[in-house]
């Protein structure tokens, strides 16, 4: 309960500081982390000698103090058992990983790296066993689900740490350049899993089998009479100091190790916990001196097999990175001390929730209480800079020339779609389920997409203009052996249409754009007769209607699939040298007076024949068609999406969004809207095509939040350079990468006209 919320608290404090501090996030969440940023101090002797006079001053009374006491009760602790059998097993086991880590037998060269986990989990069953010896029971035979439930505490335990290393970099780690990210992540999980285990077992020989620190039972006592004020500003100052971390990293990288420490201990006090420091009231220090010297000791391990690994960590420690005992500045052992500390002090939560002793195991409601302190508090840092872990330049996605890389990528994943048949299948097969006409409005797109590709990179023109045949003559294939129906839903086959002609504007308006956008870029003499046939069957459409429009399905027209048509036509005066102007007036004055939402001044979406509305503004229609209305009324278009951006487009906390309806307009929810979120009322397919509409109408910063929220509720998933994303499918993908090129084909269209 408690462990979540911390963890949030505490990972968001560096990066709060390196946002308010104006530097970019990208470098410090760069996975795996092999990028070295921080230029750290140069050795510094005045430094060195304060800080070793610091760490004397700080260990030396306790170990006077103890061993001035020690002559008192000189005693050993007398053995109950004998060695274990599974401890000399965990000690031969160990002998063995070591020596042959430290060895280079070209035969074992593959597992020499995996054998760090190998040693340490020897050392574990080892201090276990001797604990075991000493006093008859350890952690591994008497407290087995706390033993392992500690493994996995502690590979998240370290992950931390490793994290917060990225704002100072005080080690990386050498021999894993050329790690997948999934083999990093399991390579490190592994070894990072030992620590808790090793250093809580440390502390259990120590505290149970051995006499050190007992004189310092009856050290000094601490009592503050108001522990929680202490314990607010301790917290305040330690948040202040975590956050300032990858600000000044030279300067505070000591807080690395003690900020959480004091952080986590203050929550817990004010949350009304018993704490680590509890004991120190009566003057017992001898847990916290045998913890300092546990981790101490474990640390001595750690460095000593990690000197001679054929994977290791190498440190640049600022100001003291001299006196190196292995690979460690002698002043850097320092940082086991307080380390030992925070070891327990995730002991002591994993043990509240696996220890079935009432005594032992933490109050509920005061681990509650406690938690509900660190969620506030993590909320509180997280929410309003959550969006920067997603954030990414929106140059990546779309530049003003040529492609961007993850344009690009993305264009690779549709590449490859139609070049293995069965992954086109499947993907199609999948979107028919829901909706045929993804499959079809996926090509139109993709065609789109590509005619403004060719246009970029007129170097790429051949490859994407066989690409756009491809797709156009497979399209006109499926027509011809299927009919119209093909591509549209089932219930067009339950009416009649109004029209005459009896044919979908949805259908032709998108075959004649991808014809006329494949001629645009290169003449193509076999497409201009069937591009000629669709411009004119869907005006003799539109002109039957009282309003213009042509029907989609029988008796119901669409917004979109109009304009869409009407672009075409404009295409077709370029191609052809038509003249639609007139028609275009005609239409607009018409629309203006009855396809306009009165209470908004938006388009509406759907509607009959006769023009009777059957649906208000719509977010899934309305970015489409001011894009195509840019080649009819560029000004009319632009006020569309103005409007459309004031009304349905908005952001929270950095996300930007779309949503489906606005406030004076609840419609139905349909398949396109995609389930729509509550409260904010968030539409996954008008937040995808407003991408389209702020990418078309140079609205760089209302995208820039759209790609946010893509990045972080898209789950992208990278193959092979290809991108994709798990949360859209081919049309919506295809969508994405036509708003991330688009441009280039509009000004050619009315360059030329």
């Amino acid at each position: 309960m408690i462990l979540g919320p911390m963890f949030l608290m505490l990972a968001g404090l560096p990066l709060l500081g390196v946002v308010l501090s104006g530097q970019h996030l990208a470098s410090y969440l760069e996975f795996p982390p092999t990028t070295q940023y921080v230029e750290h101090a140069p050795f510094s002797w005045g430094v060195f000698a304060i800080m070793l006079i610091g760490v004397v001053l700080v260990v030396l009374p306790f170990v006077a103090w103890d061993r001035l006491h020690a002559f008192l009760d000189d005693e050993a602790v007398p053995s109950i058992n004998e060695f274990p059998w599974w401890g000399w097993a965990g000690f031969v086991f160990g002998i063995v990983a070591w020596a042959l880590a430290w060895s280079r037998f070209e035969w074992c060269s593959d597992i020499q790296p995996h054998l760090f986990t190998p040693q340490w989990l020897s050392y574990i069953i080892v201090v276990n066993a001797l604990t075991y010896r000493k006093t008859g029971q350890c952690m591994l035979t008497h407290r087995t689900g706390y033993f392992f439930a500690l493994f996995l505490a502690s590979a998240l335990f370290w992950w931390f740490f490793e994290y917060l290393n990225r704002f100072v970099q005080n080690w990386y780690y050498d021999g894993v350049d050329n790690v997948s990210p999934s083999q990093y992540f399991w390579r490190a999980t592994l070894p990072f899993s030992t620590v808790l285990p090793a250093v809580l077992g440390t502390y259990d020989l120590l505290a149970g089998g051995t006499r050190l620190f007992k004189g310092v039972e009856g050290f000094f006592p601490v009592r503050v009479r108001n522990p929680k004020y202490l314990a607010g500003g301790c917290l305040v100052l330690a948040c202040i100091g975590l956050a300032g971390i990858g600000v000044w990293p030279d300067l505070l990288y000591p807080l690395l190790w003690i900020a959480p420490l004091l952080i986590i201990t203050s929550i817990q006090a004010i949350g009304g916990q018993r704490t680590i420091f509890a004991p120190l009231k009566d003057g017992n220090w001898r847990r916290i001196c045998l913890l300092a010297l546990s981790a101490l000791i474990c640390g001595f391990f750690w460095e000593m097999w990690n000197s001679k690994s054929s994977a290791k960590w190498i440190y640049t420690v600022p100001f003291v990175n001299r006196f190196k005992i292995f690979e460690m500045p002698l002043l850097g052992y320092a940082g086991y001390l307080p380390f030992g500390l925070e070891c327990a002090v995730i002991g002591d939560l994993v043990k509240g929730w696996t220890c079935k002793n009432p005594r032992i195991a933490s109050s509920r409601a005061r681990l509650a209480a406690t938690a509900a302190v660190a969620l506030v508090i993590s909320a509180f840092i997280w929410l309003p800079f959550l969006h920067l872990c997603f954030k990414r330049d929106v140059s990546d996605y779309r530049s003003r020339e040529g492609i961007a890389p993850k344009a690009g990528a993305i264009a690779a994943q549709q590449f490859h779609l139609w070049d293995e048949q069965g992954v086109r299948n499947l993907e199609v097969a999948r979107m028919r389920v829901s909706n045929a006409e993804w499959d079809f409005m996926g090509r139109t797109f993709h065609v789109l997409a590509l005619a403004n590709m060719a246009l970029r990179e007129p170097g790429q023109r051949k490859l994407y203009l066989g690409i756009m045949d491809r797709i156009i003559d497979d399209t006109l294939r499926l027509e011809r052996e299927n009919g119209i129906y093909y591509f549209l839903m089932d219930y067009a086959r339950d009416g009649q249409f109004v029209s005459s002609r009896a044919r979908s504007l949805f259908q032709d308006g998108e075959i004649a754009m991808m014809l006329g956008c494949r001629r645009l870029i290169d003449e193509k003499a076999s497409y201009r007769e069937p591009f000629s046939f669709r411009i004119g069957v869907m005006k003799e459409c539109m002109e039957e209607s009282p309003v213009l429009t042509g029907e989609s399905y029988p008796d119901e027209c669409w917004m979109f699939c109009n304009t869409v048509a009407l672009a075409a036509m404009r295409i077709s005066d370029v191609l052809d040298n038509t003249n639609h102007e007139e028609f275009f007036q005609r239409w607009l004055s018409t629309a203006r007076s009855n396809l306009i939402d009165p209470a908004t001044g938006l388009l509406i979406s759907s509607f009959s024949f006769n023009g009777h509305p059957f649906d208000g503004p719509e977010g899934s229609s309305i970015w489409m068609s001011a894009h195509c209305l840019q080649l009819v009324d560029p000004e009319f278009a632009a006020e569309q999406y103005r409007i459309a951006r004031d009304l349905l487009g908005n952001s929270v906390l950095g996300f930007g969004f779309a949503r489906e309806w606005p406030d004076s307009w609840k419609g139905p929810i349909d398949v396109d809207s995609g389930p729509v979120i509550p409260i904010l009322q968030i539409s996954p397919g008008s937040s995808g095509l407003a991408i389209l509409g702020a990418s078309a109408f140079g609205d760089d910063t209302y995208l820039s939040r759209l790609l946010t929220s893509l990045n972080f509720g898209g789950f992208p998933i990278s193959t092979d350079g290809r991108l994709k994303f798990a949360a859209s499918n081919q049309v919506g993908d295809a969508v994405l990468l036509y708003a991330l090129v688009v441009g280039p084909l509009w000004k050619e269209i009315w360059n030329r006209a």
